[in-house]
């Protein structure tokens, strides 16, 4: 490092620069192909010990019933000498992709001990038949509040930070931009809508092209149900990002709020064109069906489905309104008419879903060859890519990666795709969840089925998740003071 500094400063050389820093990387590179193990000294008693989780929305929400949040409490209670801190830096959203381009970011600032990692499933739904790395939404570098229900998995966002967004919103003012980011604060920690709606404005009137102060206004609006304001500012963004898809989420959840029928099935038919079947999407029907009903939506959704023969999308979505609604044989008929449509499947969630709908028809061994299929897809190649980019960028560091595979989901692809590795500790969630179904319930561990064979888990089922992650976690450290 010295001499690298001593030849910038007598040369400045720029070009001389990146020759040393590809040297540096091909030369990093190949200890970390290599699996060069960096020698860590275990923790003493009594030292504080620092952990991040990692991943989107099953790791993000949750509040003080997240796993992370429930993963620190356990392991300070356990008799541990040392004293754990574990930060929650998982985001709604998030792919791989974008947890690969924060995680140096992540790692050089909390300066953490061990990494916890649960990620990938967003990687084969959100982002299907798009390439993740270009089609993303604009303001995807800022993080949002959990909005009503699954609305928030299609607001897909990032960091606090606005000044550094994909679009180049460098010429909105800092104190705009700061104003914003105070608003989104108080919409998500505080969930004080009022006091989020005057700073916003505050923004705006700082500077009225700030897309990501429309945005959040929108947001907030519609969650005190004030659906107008809501739509107006969802569309003041919309002129600054036309027929943007994410956009066209928030005015759907608006018009719902007022029971715009004619507007609901207008902005869901373009929807559904321009997604495709992709099973996350179903987060404004949960919400369609809280505020019209049932037959309402049902409605809504043939009437779009006459004038859009053959639309293996809105099969989907009826089977998914019929399967929450227990009925399963409507449900059974729409996925089958889905399947017919459909070349080939590649989403492991829309298997999952499937396996579902047979179980509650009592078709045991239908639901496990779905069950089966969603198991056997291996997974994505963006997910092995990126995912063996973050071990080696953990493991450069000399520090423990935890990853934990989903519930109910098996863990040997994990371990295929990352490999044995000392430093590695595989937290297997498998058996533990199945089983955890048939004695309780799987409503009691999951508020929904987003990704088809498991969703978002409710507090008890973030207890089992962070229990069974703290003891795999204790075991290593009591290991490495064997060692």
């Amino acid at each position: 490092m010295k001499y690298a500094k001593e030849i910038l400063l007598v040369l400045f050389g720029v070009g001389l620069f990146f020759i040393i820093l590809t040297v540096l990387f091909e030369i990093a590179g190949f200890f970390i192909s290599n699996r060069l193990k960096i020698s860590v000294e275990p923790p003493q008693d009594g030292d504080s010990f620092k952990i991040i989780c990692i991943g989107e929305s099953t790791t993000a929400m949750g509040g003080q019933y997240s796993y992370p949040n429930q993963l620190e409490t356990i392991l300070n209670d356990s008799e541990s000498p040392l004293n754990f801190t574990v930060i929650n830096k998982g985001i709604p959203g998030h792919s791989t992709t974008s947890i690969l381009e924060e995680i140096e970011t992540n790692l050089a600032h909390y300066q953490p001990d061990m990494v916890v990692s649960m990620t990938g499933i967003n990687d084969g739904t959100i982002w299907a038949n798009q390439d993740s790395s270009k089609q993303r939404p604009f303001w995807l570098n800022i993080r949002l509040l959990r909005f009503l229900d699954l609305f928030i998995q299609n607001l897909l966002n990032e960091r606090r930070n606005v000044s550094h967004t994909e679009s180049d919103d460098s010429h909105i003012s800092l104190k705009s931009q700061e104003l914003a980011s105070q608003g989104w604060r108080m919409i998500e920690e505080a969930k004080d809508f009022p006091g989020a709606i005057r700073l916003l404005e505050q923004a705006l009137d700082e500077d009225d092209q700030n897309i990501h102060a429309l945005v959040l206004l929108g947001i907030a609006h519609t969650q005190v149900q004030e659906f107008a304001q809501a739509i107006t500012r969802f569309k003041q963004a919309e002129r600054l990002k036309p027929n943007d898809i994410f956009l066209r989420d928030g005015l759907i959840e608006a018009y719902t709020g007022m029971k715009a029928r004619a507007e609901i099935q207008k902005l869901l038919t373009l929807q559904l064109k321009e997604r495709g079947p992709i099973f996350l999407y179903f987060g404004p029907i949960d919400n369609m069906q809280k505020s019209l009903g049932f037959q309402e939506t049902e409605q809504i959704l043939k009437e779009i489905a006459q004038d859009m023969p053959g639309w293996s999308a809105v099969d989907l979505s009826l089977a998914y309104l019929y399967f929450i609604n227990e009925r399963p044989a409507l449900a059974r008929s729409r996925i089958e008419q889905f399947f017919a449509q459909q070349d080939s499947v590649e989403d492991v969630a829309i298997y999952g879903f499937a396996g579902q709908i047979y179980q509650q028809l009592g078709l045991h061994n239908q639901a496990k060859d779905f069950l089966n299929r969603s198991a056997s897809i291996s997974m994505q190649p963006i997910t092995v890519k990126n995912y063996q980019r973050l071990r080696d960028a953990i493991l450069a560091r000399g520090l423990t990666l935890v990853a934990v595979q989903y519930p109910v989901r098996r863990i040997e692809p994990l371990k295929q795709l990352l490999g044995e590795n000392p430093a590695i500790v595989y937290v297997d969630n498998e058996k533990l969840f199945k089983k955890a179904i048939q004695t309780h319930s799987y409503d009691y561990l999951f508020q929904d089925s987003f990704a088809g064979d498991f969703g978002h888990a409710t507090p008890e089922g973030n207890r089992i998740l962070a229990n069974n992650i703290a003891t795999a976690i204790l075991n290593h450290l009591e290991s490495q003071k064997v060692q």
